[in-house]
């Protein structure tokens, strides 16, 4: 009788895998983005890549060699035949320049595609 009591208490400690395996799925999560992630990023980029194209063009060659090709303002200066407080100029100016653009910019609302076409058309009518 003891030993079967003794038994029941080390079988009910036992846990099964199933219950390991429900467990780590919970606590990692999927790190890939989810679908409006990839469709806010996409549209982002896509609005900054608007305001770099609308930037005067020095201003434009020193914000990209800056800040996607991540030189330092003295590399950018010796590349570009500037001097070092030319450069961060452009660059102030840049970066003014692209934050006024974007917060100025309207951002799309409206889901892309043939949904927006048919939502349009229920509103006219």
């Amino acid at each position: 009788m003891r030993n079967t009591a003794l038994q029941r208490m080390r079988r009910a400690r036992i846990v099964p895998m199933r219950q390991f395996a429900a467990l780590e799925e919970g606590e990692h999560p999927d790190p890939a983005p989810d679908s409006f992630a990839v469709a806010a990023g996409r549209d982002a980029l896509k609005r900054m890549m608007i305001a770099i194209d609308a930037l005067p063009p020095a201003c434009r060659r020193v914000v990209l060699l800056r800040k996607f090709e991540e030189l330092p303002p003295r590399a950018i200066a010796e590349r570009l035949g500037l001097s070092l407080s030319t450069v961060e100029k452009h660059l102030a100016r840049g970066i003014l320049l692209l934050s006024r653009a974007l917060r100025d910019m309207p951002v799309r609302t409206d889901p892309p595609g043939p949904i927006a076409a048919k939502d349009s058309t229920r509103r006219q009518a």
